[in-house]
């Protein structure tokens, strides 16, 4: 059982036990994070909404790698291949798809089953709203490790917390009734899990092995029991 810290906590927070997720990097760095944060950052009814958008210091900046933390990137431009030819191929990596926050962008088959290829800790983060046709497809090309999922579209920005969660759980459901070999997949769920309870709501419509943690991080002190929960087998 593992639990993933996501960004943008992940580069900040390494706790024993837990797989942190970096990033998500660009290839060029994109400034603003802290004006981005203060402008965008709210609170809302049972959750957090933000604009943040990727701002980061960029792939291209990076020469020393924790081998320990997963990688998450997103070419918004479409050209993947500065990431594919920087990064070592043992390098955990996940490729961020569908983030509300940014333009949209795209990773064509031929760029997937390349990434597949090349590293075998490889892991792909989809929007909320992806079609049973699009896993297909991306088990197709070759990917293996799911994480349900980024944030949802609002006018504002990117909604996580319950709204995430009540939409995720259909999400997990859909997935669970694909027919793909379940043994060959890893499915990592997160979104709007606060309390021990979201844990077992997530496993009780087909989650069962890693979850991950985002805007719970706020409130720091109820960790530990949702760590504990995951654990449990």
């Amino acid at each position: 059982m593992t639990v993933y810290i996501s960004p943008p906590f992940g580069n900040y927070i390494k706790l024993e036990g837990c797989t942190s997720i970096e990033g998500t990097f660009t290839w060029q760095r994109r400034r603003g994070l802290v004006i981005q944060t203060l402008k965008t950052l709210r609170k809302i009814d049972g959750g957090w909404v933000n604009a943040i958008g990727f701002r980061n210091k960029g792939m291209s900046n990076i020469t020393k790698w924790n081998k320990k933390s997963v990688y998450s990137i997103a070419a918004l431009d479409g050209n993947w291949k500065p990431f594919y030819d920087h990064i070592p191929s043992d390098t955990k990596l996940e490729i961020n798809l569908g983030c509300p926050n940014v333009s949209s962008y795209t990773m064509s088959n031929s760029d997937v089953k390349l990434f597949c290829s090349k590293f075998s800790e490889l892991s792909v983060k989809v929007n909320p709203h992806t079609k049973d046709k699009e896993f297909m497809n991306l088990f197709d090309c070759g990917v293996r490790t799911f994480h349900l999922s980024n944030t949802i579209p609002s006018e504002r920005g990117g909604i996580s917390g319950d709204q995430l969660r009540e939409q995720n759980l259909k999400q997990v459901e859909m997935f669970s009734s694909l027919n793909l070999p379940k043994h060959d997949i890893n499915l990592i769920v997160g979104g709007g899990i606060y309390k021990p309870e979201h844990v077992r709501q997530y496993r009780s419509v087909g989650a069962t092995k890693s979850f991950s943690l985002s805007t719970v991080w706020f409130t720091p002190w109820r960790v530990k029991e949702i760590i504990k929960e995951v654990k449990k087998t």
